[in-house]
């Protein structure tokens, strides 16, 4: 059985120098990311560990969002540091999300690979086959 671990990775989007980093679950989910992008890998695993190293003082902010859904975001010393991933259907569930990320993120191992993802063209019009 392969062990329970929550994972940071560290990732760049097609074509642009920055770097984010995101907190993926054991099943591959991504539950929360970076607030800003970083200039550099070396930041990006710098802003990992001070995020960490704060948890303790970080504050948490539960908002509605669109189609009555929810929102999570955490700040450290009043600076955003950390964005929930996704919406979540109920407040309760939101408030889970973070504090599952403040208990998780102790123990969550860095990816040493650094991923590239393009960026979808959601501008784009299909086309028809046949």
């Amino acid at each position: 059985m392969r062990p329970v671990v929550h994972v940071f990775q560290l990732y760049t989007t097609g074509g642009e120098d920055l770097v984010w980093w995101r907190f993926i679950s054991p099943n591959g989910r991504s539950l929360a990311r970076c607030a800003s992008p970083l200039t550099s890998t070396t930041e990006a695993r710098a802003s990992i560990a001070t995020t960490v190293g704060a948890l303790d003082r970080a504050t948490a902010s539960v908002r509605p969002a669109s189609d009555n859904r929810w929102r999570w975001a955490l700040s450290i010393d009043g600076e955003l540091a950390v964005l929930g991933s996704g919406d979540q259907d109920r407040r309760v569930r939101c408030e889970h999300a973070w504090q599952r990320f403040v208990v998780a993120a102790p123990l969550a191992v860095v990816d040493q690979t650094v991923h590239s993802f393009r960026r979808r063209d959601h501008g784009r019009t299909a086309q028809a086959i046949g």
